[in-house]
C-alpha cells in the first residue's frame, strides 16, 4: 500500500526553523468545504483573527527594533511604541521571523485590503517599516503601503490613511526621491493634526527636516526639525526628540555654526542613549564625527566614526554601517593614509551598490575621487567628480553638485587647467548664491584669484 504525503519540507527559514509546503490540493480542498459548510460571516471572522495574529506578532516585534519603530504608530489611541526592552530569551533577532514569514506578511495586508479590512491593513504595513528600509524590501514595501492606501482611502480611516502616507514618504526617502516623500510627509502631517496624534506630527517635521536639508533648503529644515522637537517634548516622545535635534545640529553645521551644532548633536546622543535607540546613536555618531572632521579634529572624527560603525554593525544597519565606513575613509585620507582608506571605501561602495543607494554612490564617488587625486591620478579624479556632479543634479540636490563642483575647480587648478576650473567654480557658485550658503565667498574669491 502506497502513502503519499500531503506536505513536504522546503529547507530552514532565516530563523533555523524546518519549513513545510502545503500541497495545492489541500488549499483548494479547505477552500472549497469553507465555502459550503460556513457561512460568509465566520469566514470573514476567521481570516480577521488569522490576519490579527500576524498584525499582533509584527507589531510586538517592531517594538523591539534597535530603532525601536520610528515609524511605527499603534494602539488606541495611537501613540508611539513604550521603550525598547531587550527580547526573552537575549539574542533572538526580531527580523529573522519577519524575513522568514515576508512572503506571507505581504499577502495578509492585500487580503485585508481586499476584505475591507483597513484597519488591519494599514497597521500590518506600518509595523514592517522599519523591517523594510533594514532589508531593502522596497518592492515590498510599495506594494503594501500602496493596497493599504487604497484600503484606508476608501474607508475614509485618518489616521490609517496618514500612517501608511507616512510609510510611502519614507519609501520615498530610502529611493532619494525627496520631493515627492515631501508631498506625502506635507498630507499625512495635515491628516495627523487633524486626528491629535502627535508623534505622527513628530515623525512628519523631522521627516521633512531631513528632506529640505538634502534638497539644500537650510532655513525650512531649521524650522521643521524646531517644529518637530517642540512637539516630541510635548509629546514624551525621545526617539523623536532625537532624530529632530540631530537634524538641527546637521543644518547648524552645514550653515557654518559649529558651536551651536555640537550643543545640538551632543543632546541628541544623549536622548539616543537614554531611549536605548542605538541606530539613532549610531547616525548622531557619525554626526558628531563630521562636525570634528570640519573643526580640524582628525582624531576625534576617527572615533566617533569607528564607534558609529561598531554600534551601527552590531544590530545589522548595513547601510548605516556603510555610510559610518565611509566617513572613515574620508577621515584616513584627510590624514595622508590612501593605505588604510582604500580597503574602507571599496567595502561601503559594495554596499551602496548592492543597495542600489543613489546618495551613498555619489558620495563614495567624491571621496574616490580625493583617494585618487591623493595618490597622483588627476584623470579619474576628475572623471569621478564629473560623474558624482551629474548623480547630484539627477537627484535634484544642489548643496552637493555644488561643492562637487567647488572641489572639481580645486582640481582642475590644481593641475593646470584655469579655463575648466573657472567653469566649475561659475557653476558652483550660481548654485551657492542661490541656496544662500557661507561658501558662497570661498568659490568667489577662487574665480577673482583664477582671473587676476
Amino acid at each position: 500500500m502506497r502513502t503519499t504525503s500531503l506536505a513536504e519540507t522546503s529547507g530552514s527559514d532565516a530563523t533555523g526553523q524546518v519549513r513545510y509546503r502545503l500541497h495545492d490540493l489541500i488549499r483548494i480542498f479547505a477552500r472549497e468545504r469553507a465555502e459550503t459548510e460556513e457561512t460568509s460571516r465566520a469566514r470573514r471572522s476567521t481570516v480577521r483573527r488569522a490576519i490579527q495574529a500576524r498584525v499582533a506578532a509584527a507589531e510586538h516585534l517592531a517594538v523591539h527594533f534597535d530603532e525601536n519603530g520610528f515609524g511605527l504608530i499603534h494602539g488606541d489611541p495611537p501613540c508611539a511604541p513604550p521603550r525598547r526592552t531587550p527580547l526573552d530569551p537575549p539574542g533572538v533577532d526580531p527580523t529573522a521571523w519577519l524575513e522568514a514569514e515576508l512572503g506571507a506578511l505581504v499577502a495578509a495586508v492585500e487580503q485585508a485590503a481586499r476584505e475591507g479590512m483597513p484597519d488591519l491593513a494599514w497597521h500590518l504595513a506600518g509595523s514592517l517599516v522599519d523591517f523594510f528600509e533594514l532589508r531593502g524590501h522596497l518592492t515590498d514595501w510599495q506594494r503594501t503601503h500602496t493596497a493599504a492606501l487604497q484600503a484606508t482611502t476608501m474607508a475614509g480611516d485618518t489616521v490609517g490613511t496618514a500612517v501608511i502616507l507616512q510609510g510611502l514618504a519614507f519609501l520615498e526617502m530610502a529611493r532619494d526621491h525627496y520631493e515627492p516623500a515631501l508631498a506625502h510627509l506635507d498630507r499625512a502631517a495635515e491628516l495627523f493634526g487633524s486626528a491629535d496624534v502627535l508623534v505622527g506630527e513628530v515623525n512628519c517635521a523631522a521627516g521633512a527636516a531631513v528632506c529640505h536639508r538634502l534638497v539644500g533648503r537650510l532655513d525650512q529644515a531649521a524650522a521643521c526639525a524646531h517644529q518637530a522637537d517642540a512637539l516630541a517634548e510635548e509629546a514624551g516622545y525621545l526617539l523623536g526628540q532625537a532624530h529632530a535635534r540631530y537634524e538641527l545640529g546637521v543644518v547648524l553645521r552645514e550653515q557654518g555654526d559649529l558651536a551651536g551644532a555640537a550643543d545640538c548633536l551632543e543632546q541628541a546622543l544623549a536622548v539616543a542613549r537614554k531611549g536605548r535607540y542605538p541606530r539613532a546613536e549610531g547616525i548622531v555618531l557619525r554626526g558628531l564625527g563630521i562636525l570634528y572632521a570640519r573643526r580640524g579634529d582628525g582624531e576625534r572624527s576617527i572615533k566617533h566614526y569607528e564607534q558609529a560603525r561598531a554600534v551601527l554593525t552590531a544590530i545589522g544597519d548595513e547601510l548605516r554601517a556603510a555610510y559610518a565606513t565611509h566617513q572613515l575613509a574620508d577621515a584616513h585620507l584627510d590624514g595622508g593614509h590612501a593605505e588604510r582608506a582604500a580597503p574602507l571605501l571599496r567595502r561601503c561602495i559594495d554596499v551602496f551598490q548592492a543597495q542600489e543607494d543613489q546618495f551613498g554612490t555619489a558620495l563614495a564617488l567624491c571621496t574616490e575621487a580625493k583617494l585618487h587625486r591623493q595618490t597622483g591620478h588627476p584623470g579619474p579624479a576628475a572623471n569621478g567628480l564629473e560623474a558624482a556632479a551629474q548623480m547630484w543634479h539627477r537627484l535634484g540636490m544642489p548643496l552637493w553638485e555644488a561643492r562637487t563642483l567647488r572641489d572639481l575647480g580645486d582640481l582642475y587648478a590644481e593641475i593646470g587647467a584655469t579655463s575648466a576650473a573657472a567653469s566649475s567654480w561659475q557653476r558652483a557658485l550660481k548654485l551657492v548664491d542661490r541656496l544662500h550658503l557661507p561658501e558662497a565667498g570661498e568659490v568667489s574669491a577662487r574665480l577673482a584669484s583664477a582671473s587676476s
